[in-house]
């Protein structure tokens, strides 16, 4: 490793570091002050393990709850939590968030056939979850294209970033994906009694808010065991990078699909959108991937056996929430108890601030290798 390189690893090293401290630094703070007495109408003090759940789950704009956020928080306590989601989401999708955790336990589900309340929620939801950098650069091109419409003349756009690229074809596709599963698994189940077109709201909703916002139409204590494992799978999947959404991330999960593409069609190299990527990428594609599926896969584990009383696919449906920090639940959440609780806001921290960025804080600088180890294929498969 050169001086040059060590630098700027060194420097990615603090960057981590300084955001994982940032965000478990205002999650003390936060749980400090909704642990005093004026931030609750309840008597006496709020239990300290209610304060911290709360307060991550601000932070990391999940939405997951253990009281009822309307009744048990005093104006002073609601004012902490809405700085919590503020400071935490960076000002992005900060209304909505607040609203969600807000509003009555049921959600917005008394509101599943107002297409005006819904619509705009989606499109907040839809570019929330897109990432910072990838808004930044449509704006740049609208803004570009409408100074080319002002002044007649035409300038060359160049191509958007493969970034951008993978975020957008991945939020579509998933978008279709979850909508077709919402509607074909629900059309008898959850939207039985719903006219065509509130079961067609409802799917995309349903579709829209799983993989980020949380928001629910439906009560998902009652849908089918194919919504719960799609449900699942948007939520551990995420939205995209640099952004306010959870889990994997759009680009990893589409970086992993073309690896395997590659290895099945006997390519050397993984293309996407007439671009190379590097084996770095894929590799640090794998390592977040693998490392959400430890992680997940532990925490159901450890709740399925914490909590033998409640049934297992709902308490699998929290820990993929967590992770996500989405905040769908199957109304499950304050009976679990105090060890589960706590793996829940573990999983909220880190579906925040990304496994990469967790694993870099932790790391130290590796020392320059001046020697190659000779390579052997093992059997896969």
């Amino acid at each position: 490793m050169t001086g040059k390189s060590k630098r700027q690893h060194s420097a990615s090293l603090q960057a981590a570091r300084l955001t994982a401290g940032a965000f478990l630094l205002l999650i003390v703070i936060g749980a400090l002050l909704l642990s005093l007495p004026i931030s609750t109408h309840a008597e006496g003090s709020v239990p300290l393990l209610t304060g911290i759940f709360t307060a991550t789950s601000a932070v990391c704009l999940t939405g997951l709850i253990v009281v009822d956020t309307a009744t048990y928080w005093t104006p002073f306590g609601q004012a902490v939590i809405f700085a919590l989601i503020q400071i935490g989401g960076l000002g992005i999708m900060t209304l909505a968030t607040l609203t969600g955790m807000l509003l009555v336990r049921k959600n917005v589900v008394e509101y599943n056939n107002d297409w005006l309340l819904l619509s705009p929620l989606m499109i907040a939801v839809i570019l929330g979850g897109l990432g910072f950098s990838v808004l930044v650069e449509l704006v740049r091109r609208l803004q570009r294209s409408q100074r080319e419409r002002v002044e007649g003349q035409r300038w060359a756009r160049g191509r958007m970033s493969i970034t951008s690229q993978m975020t957008l074809w991945g939020t579509g596709a998933l978008l279709l994906i979850g909508f077709l599963v919402y509607l074909i698994a629900e059309w008898h189940g959850a939207f039985e009694g719903f006219s065509v077109g509130q079961k067609v709201l409802n799917a995309l909703f349903g579709s829209v808010t799983a993989r980020t916002a949380g928001f629910n139409a439906i009560d998902y204590a009652q849908v089918s065991d194919p919504t719960l494992l799609a449900t699942n799978a948007l939520m551990f999947i995420g939205g995209g990078s640099a952004g306010t959404a959870g889990g994997v991330k759009i680009t990893t999960f589409v970086v992993l699909l073309a690896a395997m593409w590659t290895e099945l069609i006997g390519e050397r190299e993984v293309i996407l959108g007439h671009r190379r990527i590097p084996d770095g990428v894929v590799r640090q594609a794998m390592t977040v991937a693998g490392a959400g599926v430890l992680v997940v896969g532990a925490s159901v584990i450890a709740l399925r056996t914490l909590n033998p009383h409640i049934d297992g696919d709902r308490v699998t449906f929290e820990v993929f929430s967590a992770f996500g920090t989405v905040g769908l639940s199957t109304g499950i959440t304050a009976l679990l108890d105090a060890p589960s609780q706590i793996i829940l806001c573990l999983l909220m921290y880190l579906g925040r601030i990304g496994p990469i960025t967790l694993v870099a804080a932790l790391a130290a600088i590796n020392s320059a290798r001046h020697f190659r180890y000779p390579a052997e294929r093992p059997l896969i498969g």
